[in-house]
Protein backbone atom coordinates (compact mmCIF):
# COMPACT_ATOMS: atom_id res chain seq x y z
CA UNK A 1 0.00 0.00 0.00
CA UNK A 2 1.76 3.44 -1.22
CA UNK A 3 1.57 6.53 1.18
CA UNK A 4 -1.24 8.95 1.28
CA UNK A 5 -0.55 12.52 0.20
CA UNK A 6 -2.09 15.06 2.42
CA UNK A 7 -3.44 18.74 2.54
CA UNK A 8 -3.29 21.09 5.31
CA UNK A 9 -5.25 23.94 5.36
CA UNK A 10 -4.08 26.22 7.38
CA UNK A 11 -6.69 28.78 9.02
CA UNK A 12 -4.94 32.04 10.51
CA UNK A 13 -8.25 34.25 11.92
CA UNK A 14 -9.39 31.11 13.37
CA UNK A 15 -5.83 29.87 14.30
CA UNK A 16 -6.72 26.12 13.41
CA UNK A 17 -4.82 23.44 11.12
CA UNK A 18 -6.61 20.58 9.54
CA UNK A 19 -5.20 17.66 7.89
CA UNK A 20 -7.26 16.72 4.79
CA UNK A 21 -6.77 13.70 2.20
CA UNK A 22 -6.00 14.59 -1.17
CA UNK A 23 -9.26 13.45 -2.99
CA UNK A 24 -11.07 15.47 0.29
CA UNK A 25 -14.11 17.67 -1.21
CA UNK A 26 -12.81 20.30 0.80
CA UNK A 27 -9.32 20.54 -0.89
CA UNK A 28 -9.56 23.55 -3.52
CA UNK A 29 -8.06 23.64 -6.75
CA UNK A 30 -6.82 27.31 -6.97
CA UNK A 31 -6.09 29.63 -5.10
CA UNK A 32 -8.93 32.02 -3.54
CA UNK A 33 -8.71 35.93 -2.41
CA UNK A 34 -7.00 35.08 0.90
CA UNK A 35 -5.97 31.41 0.87
CA UNK A 36 -3.02 30.19 -2.03
CA UNK A 37 -2.47 27.05 -2.76
CA UNK A 38 1.18 25.86 -1.44
CA UNK A 39 1.94 28.99 -0.24
CA UNK A 40 0.27 32.01 2.49
CA UNK A 41 -2.08 34.24 1.63
CA UNK A 42 -3.39 36.94 4.14
CA UNK A 43 -5.58 34.12 5.66
CA UNK A 44 -3.54 31.44 5.18
CA UNK A 45 -3.27 28.78 2.45
CA UNK A 46 -3.20 24.98 1.47
CA UNK A 47 0.11 23.33 1.52
CA UNK A 48 0.23 19.30 -0.16
CA UNK A 49 2.39 16.60 1.66
CA UNK A 50 3.83 13.37 0.73
CA UNK A 51 2.59 12.22 3.17
CA UNK A 52 0.93 11.82 7.07
CA UNK A 53 3.74 12.20 8.97
CA UNK A 54 5.60 15.04 6.82
CA UNK A 55 2.40 17.04 7.51
CA UNK A 56 1.77 16.94 11.05
CA UNK A 57 6.47 17.63 11.26
CA UNK A 58 5.40 21.07 9.19
CA UNK A 59 2.44 21.82 11.50
CA UNK A 60 4.51 21.25 14.62
CA UNK A 61 7.54 22.66 13.72
CA UNK A 62 5.55 25.85 11.74
CA UNK A 63 2.16 26.61 14.01
CA UNK A 64 2.67 24.63 17.53
CA UNK A 65 0.09 27.45 18.71
CA UNK A 66 -2.78 26.53 16.21
CA UNK A 67 -5.24 24.43 16.99
CA UNK A 68 -6.02 21.06 14.98
CA UNK A 69 -9.18 20.74 13.27
CA UNK A 70 -11.21 18.29 12.20
CA UNK A 71 -12.30 17.27 8.50
CA UNK A 72 -15.98 15.24 8.26
CA UNK A 73 -15.73 15.14 5.30
CA UNK A 74 -12.27 12.94 4.75
CA UNK A 75 -12.42 11.79 8.24
CA UNK A 76 -8.67 12.09 8.63
CA UNK A 77 -8.76 10.68 11.96
CA UNK A 78 -11.15 10.74 15.25
CA UNK A 79 -13.33 13.42 15.65
CA UNK A 80 -12.86 16.05 18.69
CA UNK A 81 -15.09 15.00 21.39
CA UNK A 82 -15.58 18.43 22.46
CA UNK A 83 -12.95 20.67 20.94
CA UNK A 84 -15.43 22.07 18.34
CA UNK A 85 -18.09 23.39 21.08
CA UNK A 86 -14.61 25.18 22.89
CA UNK A 87 -13.34 26.35 19.16
CA UNK A 88 -16.87 28.21 18.76
CA UNK A 89 -17.21 29.11 22.08
CA UNK A 90 -14.07 31.39 21.78
CA UNK A 91 -15.71 33.37 18.70
CA UNK A 92 -18.45 35.90 18.83
CA UNK A 93 -21.42 35.41 16.41
CA UNK A 94 -20.87 37.89 14.48
CA UNK A 95 -16.96 37.28 14.15
CA UNK A 96 -18.65 33.64 13.37
CA UNK A 97 -20.69 35.17 10.78
CA UNK A 98 -17.86 36.63 9.26
CA UNK A 99 -15.56 34.04 9.15
CA UNK A 100 -17.85 31.59 7.39
CA UNK A 101 -18.08 34.02 4.15
CA UNK A 102 -14.26 32.64 3.44
CA UNK A 103 -13.53 29.93 6.00
CA UNK A 104 -13.29 26.57 3.09
CA UNK A 105 -14.00 24.55 6.08
CA UNK A 106 -17.25 25.86 6.52
CA UNK A 107 -20.06 23.70 5.28
CA UNK A 108 -22.15 25.72 2.24
CA UNK A 109 -25.46 24.94 4.69
CA UNK A 110 -23.62 27.29 7.26
CA UNK A 111 -22.25 29.65 5.45
CA UNK A 112 -23.50 33.20 4.39
CA UNK A 113 -25.95 33.48 1.72
CA UNK A 114 -24.29 36.69 1.08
Amino acid sequence: MGEKKMWINIDKPTKKVTLHEKHCSFVPTTDSKYKKINNMGRDGGWKEFKNREEALRFYGDNFPEFKRGFCYSCGTEEPPKNEVKLYYDDISEKELEELRKYDSNTPWSMRSKD
